[in-house]
């Protein structure tokens, strides 16, 4: 049996719908009750920093963990608490129970834009500046440390910025805005992204053995194989009936940094943080190398699809 956390956000989600339609029996951790088919719901905050008990684990041989603090403003203190001693607590009462697998959903803004290897193992990486990111990289290098005490398997994946029919946290805002403002974007900030579904059939790949038997300490950096700058993000998301009719104006950088702006302080964040994670390069690479997986959908797919 899996044991899903998260699995009432963006992720976690898809992958409840992904295991009961295929019949499974998994249970789910988490302050929200999950009632799909094959599900078995047990109440638990990953906040209250508590170790769980093995009853929690009863039957289960490998552990997905999704739960944390992603895509809303949050203190430094609540994404050490939640996404690094939360993550370490569930690991640690997983492994005294006898699970067998640990498979963490990371970030891949843990990578630095110009590192040679982006399934570099989280002590060969810098810390991360920014409070999500460095929560990510402190939560994996926990992990390790857990992982290899009680020799238990980690899988660490890092995915690109996640996008689907339902967009989510910042290309949702971007494809609002574009509805108001039809302007692309400048020719800034490089980066990768993924498809959700994609990102499932890959976490399920691994988690049932598909991808070869756990063992020992894996990270994989989940892209869809392209990097898209803002502009072709904004090309793509736009209004417009064709991708070819995105040939108008381009939006200038001083109200693009204006704008962001705005957002900031609607959202409550501090000043210049949307024109910063627009305009900031990150990593973008190859798709992982996975045996029967391969990204089965893009940007531009996904907006042929609508």
């Amino acid at each position: 049996m899996l044991l899903l956390t998260g699995a009432t956000g963006y992720l976690g989600s898809a992958l409840t719908a992904a295991l009961s339609a295929r019949g499974e029996r998994f249970r789910c951790l988490g302050r929200r009750e999950v009632t799909c088919s094959g599900a078995d719901w047990m109440p638990w905050d990953l906040s209250e920093l508590e170790l769980l008990s093995h009853d929690a684990f009863t039957d289960v041989s490998a552990v997905i963990h999704c739960a944390g603090v992603a895509h809303r403003v949050a203190s430094e203190r609540e994404y050490d608490q939640i996404n690094v001693k939360g993550t370490a607590l569930l690991a640690e009462s997983a492994a005294m129970a006898g699970v067998r697998h640990f498979l963490f959903v990371s970030s891949l803004n843990v990578v630095s834009p110009l590192s040679a290897d982006a399934a570099a193992s989280p002590e060969f990486l810098p810390e991360q500046d920014e409070p999500y990111a460095r929560s990510k990289w402190l939560a994996e290098s926990a992990l390790k440390q857990i992982c290899d005490q009680y020799d238990m398997a980690l899988t660490v994946i890092r995915p690109a910025l996640l996008f689907d029919r339902e967009l989510t946290a910042n290309l949702a805002t971007l494809e609002r805005i574009l509805r108001w403002l039809p302007c692309l974007l400048p020719e800034r900030g490089h980066r990768s992204l993924l498809s959700r579904s994609d990102l499932v059939e890959l976490i399920l790949a691994y988690v049932e053995g598909k991808a070869g038997a756990p063992v020992g300490h894996s990270v994989i950096a989940a892209t869809d194989g392209r990097c898209y700058s803002a502009q072709t993000i904004s090309r793509l998301l736009g209004p417009w009936k064709t991708i070819e009719d995105a040939s108008g104006l381009v939006m200038p950088i001083w109200l693009c940094k204006w704008a962001g702006r705005v957002l900031d302080w609607h959202r409550g964040l501090s000043p210049g943080s949307t024109w910063r994670a627009l305009s900031s390069d990150h990593w973008c690479g190859a798709p992982p190398e996975v045996v029967g997986w391969q990204p089965s959908q893009t940007l531009k797919t996904r907006r042929m699809e609508r």
